[in-house]
């Protein structure tokens, strides 16, 4: 007796998935640099990255170093941002900074969207109790004032960057739920996901070869947009004193320092906050861009970029 057309090896489908997305992601630099605000979007995250992986090349100053008799220095050759309360070169703890902010964005926003990606997928397409247990759960965590149990949570676990992540994801898989079980409950009805089950596949072959693909392109343009409002959530946390513990590097915090020393020293609150505005244009024109590339119902970007 032969076995079902569709029950191949999942080797197979996983290399011929990685194979399609691999030849998608390669050329996807150009297309997003295609129009100005995908160029400037690539370029600032790319230099956001940068800071974040090598530190080392955009600066040799140490961030924790403390230097008293320094202290609310003004921007000058030596110190480009000026120094804070405690004489630290602001330059320094900015792109030092910048690991940080990627760390816990990235870190959380990747394992949201694999926690929603599974979970939408299952209620999605199995429905039924499972779908409605997970529809209220998930209504009840929306339902939550997200600052104000994040702080009750830090206040609970401590504050760090583990705790701070596990409470980010806990409140942006929602999101991604959401939106995956809403295209589930499309592409389920599709023909090629009713030929696939008529001839013998089962659900979890349907599932990660012909669902999963067709989901990556709306997972990656939110996962984008989502980085930036991560990496303002985190700069909040910190800038209450909630967030990433001294003496770590931190936006947030410096921003928490300027605020304190705003008479004294006002380039200690512009220091802080450049780099968050930096980071919300970077990755908010960045998924503008792969929005327009990867629907191609999309003719002109939102920023007037002629597809």
């Amino acid at each position: 007796m032969s076995a079902p057309p569709f029950e191949i090896a999942p080797d197979g489908a996983l290399v011929a998935f990685l194979r399609r997305w691999g030849r998608a992601l390669a050329v996807l630099p150009l297309r997003l640099c295609s129009g100005w605000s995908g160029a400037v979007g690539l370029v600032l995250v790319l230099v956001v990255v940068l800071c974040a992986v090598a530190p080392d090349l955009f600066t040799g100053q140490s961030p924790t170093a403390l230097m008293p008799k320094d202290r609310l220095q003004p921007p000058s050759w030596a110190h480009l941002l000026g120094t804070d309360q405690l004489g630290r070169d602001l330059y320094s703890r900015v792109i030092h900074g910048a690991a940080t902010a990627c760390r816990v964005a990235l870190t959380s926003v990747a394992l949201a969207a694999a926690c929603g990606l599974l979970l939408g997928l299952c209620a999605g397409y199995g429905r039924g109790l499972l779908d409605s247990m997970l529809i209220l759960l998930c209504d009840a965590v929306v339902s939550l004032p997200m600052i104000l149990f994040a702080l009750a949570a830090v206040a609970l676990i401590g504050a760090s960057i583990d705790g701070l992540i596990m409470i980010i994801v806990i409140f942006t898989t929602p999101t991604y739920f959401r939106v995956v079980r809403s295209q589930v409950l499309v592409l389920r009805g599709a023909e090629y996901v009713k030929a696939a089950r008529a001839m013998g596949a089962s659900p979890p072959f349907v599932m990660f070869r012909h669902l999963v693909p067709n989901l990556m392109g709306p997972l990656l343009v939110l996962m984008a947009m989502d980085i930036p409002a991560v990496i303002a959530l985190e700069s909040g946390l910190s800038f209450l004193g909630q967030g990433v513990p001294p003496p770590t590097p931190n936006w947030g915090a410096i921003l928490g320092d300027g605020y304190t020393y705003i008479r004294q020293a006002p380039h200690i609150i512009l220091a802080g906050g450049l780099p968050i505005i930096v980071a919300t244009l970077g990755f908010t024109f960045l998924g503008e861009a792969m929005r327009d590339v990867l629907d191609p119902r999309m003719a002109t970007g939102r920023f007037g970029d002629q597809r």
